[in-house]
């Protein structure tokens, strides 16, 4: 399977580069082979491998069968030395050659220009019988094209159900933020009072982006994942959305819903937002133990906010993410072990007891096997004193540490 590259002009991955830089970016074949030779230069020079360079296009083999192979297929095509190279590059090569320097190439499409007043929202139902959008609530069949209708839907017609029972607010608003980071400040604080978490459903592409509840989209088992792993997906469609538009000016509007339908309000479902994984990264910063966090944020953030729910394996995966060490707290002896201990305590107290009072040495098991011999024994005797019996134990023999065994007189039959 080939690799997959970025290209450096749109950041896109791909397995087919020079195609795509071909069809979609309009490069010539001059360019294409440019690309083709760094590409392998970098990938000769991580290696550390011999160079078998072509005398008519100049391309780089690391094997002289390989190096023929391409002889054969080459058109012959002369391409121009570095030193020949003109120094007025185009804006596409810099940025290709910016980007193999360890750059990261961002999309060159330009974002628009802001308007002056924000598109008005529909006045009416989308309502399809081929909508993707459908509607969670049971044995109800709406099916919509957008995000926007089903909102509209569930404030007319399920506004009594809301989330589980929770009454809910399902009205569309259309908010405009001059910067970013006004509008992030604004985002976690909504987030934070509505019990929302967002997911996105198509990425940005000339500044629009749509999000939607992270609670909403399918989810199907497979053998291939582990055992124990569990999906925070509810049901197909949630009435939450979020739809941003960026323009040139640095300038945001946002059309959104925070209203959520038919699924219960669970903090312990949210995720951690940018603001959120910063407190925690402080934290790790100190050096403080990962109970103790957990701890602090229980005891500082309400039930309702996602800290108050931080557990081991989010501050594990975040001190991962960031590359910072995480401490633990030594392991503490287990209960069954200090039981085992006093045990064996008691019992060592029990046989010093023993080797006192006796002068002999006994183990304590073979001692309980001996007393309850000699209470049979003694039984024995008294109940029938024509029959002789022998008792052998550990204690006459003083050597043998083997069961005591009872001995039988033989039989004596009487001539008739």
């Amino acid at each position: 399977m080939k690799p997959r590259r970025p290209c450096p002009v749109c950041g896109r991955w791909t397995t087919a580069i020079y195609m795509h830089m071909i069809y979609s970016h309009n490069w010539t074949d001059e360019q294409v082979n440019d690309l083709k030779r760094l590409i392998r230069e970098e990938r000769l020079t991580k290696h550390g491998s011999l160079v078998y360079g072509c005398h008519r296009c100049g391309l780089g083999y690391t094997s002289s069968i390989a190096l023929c192979t391409h002889l054969v297929k080459c058109r012959g095509r002369i391409r121009p030395r570095k030193k020949e190279i003109s120094s007025l590059e185009t804006d596409r090569d810099k940025k290709f050659m910016w980007y193999l320097e360890g750059g990261r190439q961002l999309s060159t499409k330009q974002l628009p220009s802001r308007p002056l007043v924000m598109p008005p929202l529909p006045e009416q139902l989308s309502e399809s019988e081929k909508g993707s959008v459908i509607c969670p609530v049971p044995r109800c069949t709406g099916r919509f094209t957008n995000h926007d209708s089903l909102s509209y839907h569930c404030m007319l017609e399920h506004s009594e159900l809301g989330a589980a029972g929770t009454p809910q607010n399902f009205a569309i608003r259309q908010y405009r933020f001059e910067d970013k980071d006004a509008y992030k400040e604004w985002l976690y604080e909504r987030c934070e009072e509505t019990c929302t978490s967002f997911s996105t459903k198509t990425s940005m592409w000339s500044g629009y982006a749509m999000y939607r509840c992270n609670r909403a989209g399918t989810f199907k088992t497979s053998g291939t994942l582990r055992s124990g792993c569990t999906s925070k997906k509810a049901q197909s469609h949630c009435s939450a959305f979020l739809r941003t538009s960026e323009y040139s000016d640095g300038s945001i509007d946002v059309t959104c819903c925070f209203g959520h339908i038919s699924h219960e309000l669970d903090p312990t479902a949210l995720r951690l937002n940018e603001r959120q994984c910063g407190v925690l990264q402080k934290l790790l910063e100190r050096n403080l133990y990962l109970s103790d966090i957990c701890a602090q944020m229980k005891a500082e953030y309400p039930p309702t906010n996602r800290l108050h729910y931080t557990t081991s394996n989010d501050i594990r995966n975040l001190a991962l993410r960031l590359g910072l060490p995480v401490r633990l707290r030594e392991k503490k002896i287990m209960r069954r072990t200090v039981d085992c201990n006093m045990d064996e305590d008691h019992e060592n107290k029990l046989v010093i007891e023993e080797e006192v009072g006796d002068g002999l040495q006994y183990p304590q098991r073979e001692r309980k096997d001996t007393t309850t011999e000699q209470v049979i024994h003694c039984e024995e005797t008294t109940s029938d004193n024509s029959s002789s019996l022998s008792v052998q134990s550990d204690i006459s023999s003083g050597t043998d540490n083997r069961p005591s065994r009872t001995r039988r007189a033989p039989r004596r039959f009487e001539d008739g």
